[in-house]
């Protein structure tokens, strides 16, 4: 379907806090997007909200239209305990563009896959190395690349890359 979305703050796989903190439910959460536009200022894709137990895991699938985040796109941002392992946020354009202006990786898990013909952009370095990407996988797509300070534009633990042409564009120096 179509969609048009103006929204302040959206989070897709947010694990559930008991009061006491205890408990071991564990949330999922999948947007699939095809045509339109989603216009977003704060982002959170695989959500933990307190160290324990539980985890957050979250899907973003854009596979068509225009995702665009303002401020930052967090991806697997976990606090602590036995679901940090498994909480996760994945984010696949599969022929759709993605223009943010931050992507933050957690200390769970942090997945970024572009595919056919599926363009990812950012103003800002993604991942540190203190806490880099899980895993960045590109095959047939795009990636502008803005050079911030000097500073490496995607650090990732696990680099794929796949089809017959990936095209990556020094947008700035």
């Amino acid at each position: 379907g179509t969609v048009d979305a103006l929204v302040d703050s959206m989070t897709v796989g947010r694990a559930s806090a008991y009061a006491s903190g205890t408990g071991t439910g564990n949330s999922r959460g999948t947007l699939t997007m095809t045509a339109g536009t989603i216009d977003v200022n704060t982002l959170q894709v695989g959500l933990q909200t307190i160290s324990g137990g539980k985890n957050g895991d979250g899907t973003l699938n854009i596979n068509g239209g225009t995702l665009t985040v303002n401020t930052v796109l967090e991806l697997g941002n976990a606090t602590g305990g036995a679901g940090q392992a498994t909480t996760v946020g994945k984010l696949n354009i599969n022929a759709g563009t993605v223009i943010a202006n931050q992507i933050v990786p957690g200390i769970g898990g942090s997945q970024i896959d572009i595919s056919n013909g599926g363009t990812l952009s950012t103003s800002n370095a993604i991942g540190t190395v203190a806490t880099p990407l899980t895993s960045f996988t590109i095959a047939d797509s795009t990636l502008p690349v803005h050079v911030v300070d000097a500073s490496a534009p995607i650090v990732a633990t696990t680099l794929n890359t796949g089809g017959s042409q990936n095209t990556i564009n020094i947008a700035s120096l």
